[in-house]
């Protein structure tokens, strides 16, 4: 059996005792806590279903409560990313990030600028023969060096750098602040 709850299964604290419901699940995962609370039913209507909570959902969901809109985001696993996906974002997704009180948390969040205005190629990032570690290339990127004058008039944004392991997290407090859901479910 498949239900739908208004929170997502993650672990509550360093010793993770005891499921605490969160934004949104399938509860179809056979993993003995969505086993446990798969008994738990919630009937709901809402104005809009937002499935998947990985970056894009989960940015849904912050736009949806900042409008206003009545929703639910159903996720089928229990938090968010746990392997490396991208970690840049554009100057216009910060800007959409600004315009909804995230972009501050990313960037402060995120590499600093300095460390991340240029791509820069070596020979290898170990060893310790001479051909090891040395620098082949280097060239401006993501709006630094030479880049900054042709996209300062462009966007007020500069690129962000943070990985998606820890820009989903970000935005899964951002939309729990937002649209807590209805607390812990009871088996």
């Amino acid at each position: 059996m498949c239900s739908l709850t208004r929170g997502s299964l993650s672990r509550r604290g360093p010793d993770r005792e005891g499921w605490v419901p969160r934004i949104g699940t399938s509860l179809c995962d056979r993993s003995a806590a969505a086993i446990t609370l798969a008994t738990v039913q919630m009937n709901q209507e809402v104005d809009v279903l937002v499935v998947g909570g990985g970056g894009c959902g989960l940015s849904a969901s912050i736009m949806l409560s900042d409008h206003g809109v009545d929703h639910l985001l159903v996720e089928r696993h229990p938090g968010t990313a746990i392997m490396p996906k991208a970690h840049q974002l554009n100057p216009r997704t910060m800007e959409v990030f600004a315009h909804h009180g995230v972009a501050e948390d990313v960037y402060r969040r995120g590499a600093p600028f300095e460390h991340n205005c240029a791509v820069r190629f070596y020979t290898s990032l170990g060893g310790s023969e001479p051909w090891h570690r040395r620098l082949l290339h280097r060239e401006d990127a993501w709006s630094g060096g030479a880049l900054t004058a042709h996209y300062r008039p462009l966007t007020a944004y500069r690129h962000g750098n943070l990985p998606q392991l820890q820009l989903e997290p970000l935005l899964r407090e951002h939309a729990e602040a937002r649209n807590p859901g209805p607390g812990p479910l009871q088996p």
